[in-house]
């Protein structure tokens, strides 16, 4: 008689679909989770993006109205630079803190987003849009580039005077300061300075400085004045002002100016030229050449030429007077006072709060 075959163990077989069952169950539920963590992750990266976009948009914005000054900082305080102002999915609020010198300015910029924030600081250095003036290349009462000649009667005095164009004591300066080759005082012009008292016919001892080293001699007025290159193209005119003006005049034209400040004739080739110049001015000429002073003109304060070219500077003829004064060049900025630059900033650095 045949034994009977071995039959199927059923239970072994059910419980082991059962454990595949669960198992992939699990992996499908890990994997769901995982596959959500990730859209979530994505999702809040994106959102944590989104919202730092918003924030240096605040930011900008804070540094773009200081820059323009529509935005006044105040010495060690904080004050609001935008609050609630919608950009994108969301809205920015700014404050910005400036040291007791205000020279330096913290900016905070939170984003707000689907109930979600961000904020960020950058600190950066300020400099003011007022006038500061820290002259460069005055070494007389006329300091040229080039040549230099006088002719007439006129008188270049180094001696320094006051404002209103009375000797003071001190020995002042040269009454001419050059990096030319050529320096002749003709005619009946003269000059002085350095204590020699008054000018007199021809060149006074001790008067005239030729050929100083044009090494780190200024080429523009900025470098004249101390400031940042190309700070007052946005001055620049081709009017000339009526009789009493005060403040700057930047031009290429040549202007008979009577008033007080500072004239600059200046172009980028170095060829607008200072002629036949018969006003009272008080304060510094900046000019890239001078063809005359004359007549009964009177300058009170300093005059400087820029140009490299070849050819004289040529001063006279008439009864003009040129008199150094410490005291009109000292108040540059008090003539100026009108004379708003952009404030310039800098970041110096960034961080995420």
């Amino acid at each position: 008689m045949k034994k009977s075959e071995k039959q199927p163990d059923c239970g072994s077989v059910l419980i082991t679909v059962i454990v595949i069952a669960v198992i992939g169950t699990i992996a499908g539920i890990v994997t769901l989770g995982v596959t959500n963590n990730l859209i979530n992750t994505s999702r809040l990266k994106r959102n944590d993006a989104a919202l730092l976009n918003i924030a240096e948009a605040g930011k900008e914005y804070a540094l773009s109205k200081l820059r323009s000054q529509e935005l006044e900082l105040q010495e060690g305080q904080k004050i609001i630079g935008g609050s609630d102002i919608s950009f994108g999915a969301g809205a920015f609020t700014v404050t910005c803190s400036a040291n007791a010198p205000a020279d330096c300015v913290w900016v905070v910029s939170t984003a707000e987003a689907d109930e979600r924030s961000k904020a960020i600081e950058v600190i950066a250095t300020v400099v003011s849009g007022k006038l500061n003036i820290n002259l460069t290349g005055i070494r007389g009462a006329v300091t040229t580039r080039g040549d230099f000649s006088s002719l007439g009667n006129i008188e270049i005095d180094g001696q320094d005077y006051n404002e209103e164009g009375t000797s003071v004591e001190g020995d002042g300066c040269y009454g001419v300061s050059s990096c030319g080759t050529t320096v002749s005082v003709g005619g009946s012009s003269a000059t002085g300075g350095n204590g020699n008292g008054p000018p007199k016919r021809g060149e006074a001892a001790n008067s005239v400085e030729r050929r100083v080293t044009c090494e780190g001699y200024p080429e523009t007025p900025e470098d004249v004045l101390g400031l940042p290159d190309g700070a007052l193209e946005q001055f620049k005119t081709d009017e000339c002002p009526a009789a009493g003006f005060q403040g700057l005049l930047y031009t290429e034209r040549d202007c008979d100016v009577t008033g007080s400040g500072i004239y600059i004739c200046h172009n980028e080739s170095g060829t607008a030229s200072l002629t036949n110049f018969h006003g009272n001015f008080k304060g510094l000429i900046i000019a890239d050449r001078v063809t005359r002073v004359n007549g009964n003109g009177t300058i009170v304060g300093a005059v400087i030429t820029l140009s490299e070219l070849q050819g004289s500077n040529t001063f006279g003829n008439g009864n003009a007077r040129i008199k150094y004064s410490s005291a009109a060049l000292n108040k540059l900025e008090e003539y100026c006072s009108d004379v708003e630059l952009d404030v310039e900033i800098t970041e110096v650095s960034w961080r995420e709060l």
